[in-house]
């Protein structure tokens, strides 16, 4: 292995999974009116600068983070780092750097915890460049999303584990009830040993005592992450939305951000990409009842379900019960930074082509426009998949999937699998054909075209066979291929996207946070895990 703490890297202007628009952006060739500062360290000294000076919420920041942390058990990790974290957030030279995702049982994909792992990682770097300032890494639990599907699972292996209880509505507000008995059944089907105990103590001590899912997610987080400092913030909570009024004042009642959401969306779309989010009629959601609905705008008034208001009686309710409001997508990012000291948001490429639409809407009520970092992302290995790796002897590692056999084959073989000569060969044949058809019959210029095609088609095919034969000859080696796709692409779905931590940690007999910790920050990274 290297004496850097991975096995291979490329940054992400090379990434195959990264998307032309974060490209361009991470380039910085995207229209300023998109974005503010980039991700790098003097973009971040600036945010700083400015957002120290925009941000006036730390007293009822603390106050609340405090609140919500007295439901937070310190049998596993203690408050100590955190404590002191939510302490400096009221002091006007501190800033966050802040990540979300949903509230998934125990974390659900990779792809959760190596966001975290980034704000870990750049909130350190920060503060080692810029010592005046004291850098808190934020975890935003996204405890009011309704997709229930996308939370209620993670995989070991290729068997995807769910737990549902058959309740509704957003997901934070769900109880645990149930879990204990899915716990057990869990742990059954593990291999018994230390590490298996550690694994279920873990998911016990999250999801066993405590009685909701928001309280769950900030628990295992704390149990976690607790050690490095990460404080976890639940904005589902009255005393914050209380903060968020006048947004919510101006959505529902005043003029709304479809302006501000349609012209940076116009100039996404004058340059070929396409909008990853939608703006609503009404960009809040109501809460309750088991549910997270849209209102509905009606003459002179509201309709949620089967009741119905009138403006002003709607307005008496949001100011008096703020908690009954849920933002969506066009308004959660400006929630997030009305409440927070944030100088960056971490997100994944999907996550950053929505925030690149919403500058205007952040700029319409003089909220700083946070810097966008793209997450670092990580494909684990064992030493075995390394050696097996290894022995195939090509370097296509961050080629598509669908390329590796062929690279493979046309490296290891002496017969030509491109005809190019012969495709030649027939080009220069109905070359000749077609002058001849000019000087005889004009109609017969389509035949020809037919014929030419149909013989080009011919060698492609025949191209494939090829390669199909040679893939034969060489089993072995496409035995090892299929064995290391399935480990990067399980099921055809990245593995990011698809393992659970949970997954590494029984796989390879400890927790892997520290490792990834310390190879973070080097674009799209191959680890083995020792």
């Amino acid at each position: 292995m290297n004496d850097v703490p991975y096995y291979n890297q490329v940054d992400f202007s090379n990434a195959p999974h990264i998307s032309a628009l974060i490209k361009t952006y991470l380039k910085g060739d995207l229209p300023q009116e998109l974005f503010g500062h980039l991700p790098n360290r003097d973009g971040l000294r600036k945010q700083a600068q400015v957002k120290s000076s925009h941000f006036a919420y730390r007293k009822e920041l603390v106050n609340t983070l405090k609140t919500q942390y007295l439901r937070c058990k310190t049998n596993i990790a203690d408050l100590s780092f955190v404590s002191k974290n939510i302490d400096a957030l009221g002091d006007k030279n501190t800033v966050s750097i802040t990540t979300g995702h949903q509230a998934c049982l125990g974390g659900g994909p990779l792809f959760s915890v190596y966001k975290i792992i980034t704000v870990i990682d750049r909130c350190r770097k920060f503060q080692e460049d810029n010592p005046e300032y004291k850098a808190v890494p934020v975890f935003w639990m996204a405890t009011e999303d309704h997709d229930w599907e996308e939370a209620n699972h993670f995989y070991i292996d290729d068997r995807k584990w769910v737990f549902d209880n058959g309740e509704g509505g957003a997901v934070g507000r769900r109880s645990t009830k149930g879990m204990d008995e899915w716990i057990n059944q869990f742990s059954t089907q593990l291999p018994k040993g230390a590490v298996t105990d550690d694994v279920i103590k873990h998911l016990r001590h999250a999801y066993c005592t405590h009685d909701n899912w928001a309280d769950a997610t900030r628990q295992w987080v704390h149990d976690l992450f607790g050690q490095y400092g990460l404080v976890v913030i639940d904005g589902d909570d009255r005393s914050l939305k209380q903060l968020f009024l006048p947004v919510m004042e101006k959505e529902l009642f005043g003029s709304g951000f479809a302006r501000e959401v349609e012209q940076n969306t116009n100039v996404l779309k004058h340059l070929g990409f396409s909008p990853q989010a939608q703006y609503a009629d009404v960009n809040l959601f109501m809460l309750g009842n088991g549910a997270r609905e849209y209102p509905v705008r009606v003459d002179n008034g509201f309709k949620w379900k089967n009741r119905h208001w009138s403006n002003e009686a709607f307005h008496e309710l949001l100011c008096q019960s703020p908690e009954y409001f849920s933002p969506n997508v066009i308004l959660r990012p400006l929630y997030q930074e009305c409440i927070l000291p944030n100088i960056s948001y971490v997100g994944g490429p999907g996550e950053l082509a929505y925030w690149l639409q919403l500058k205007g809407v952040f700029e319409s009520v003089n909220v700083p426009f946070p810097v966008l970092t793209l997450r670092d992302g990580f494909v684990l290995w064992t030493d075995k998949d390394r050696r097996r790796y290894e022995k195939l002897k090509v370097d296509m590692l961050f080629s598509p999937q669908s390329d590796w056999k062929k690279l493979w084959v046309k490296e290891h073989t002496s017969l030509p699998l491109q005809l190019n000569e012969q495709k030649q060969t027939i080009q220069a044949l109905f070359d000749d054909l077609d002058k001849l058809a000019e000087q005889t019959d004009q109609s017969m210029k389509g035949a020809v075209a037919a014929q030419r095609a149909k013989q080009l088609k011919g060698i492609d095919k025949l191209e494939k066979k090829l390669l199909r034969a040679e893939k034969r000859q060489h089993k072995e080696a496409m035995q090892h291929i299929d064995k290391l796709l399935n480990v990067i692409y399980p099921s055809n779905i990245p593995q990011e996207r698809h393992d659970s931590l949970w997954m590494w940690w029984l796989k390879t007999g400890k927790n892997p946070i520290a490792q990834v910790l310390e190879a973070a920050d080097h674009g799209f990274v191959v680890l083995v895990l020792r």
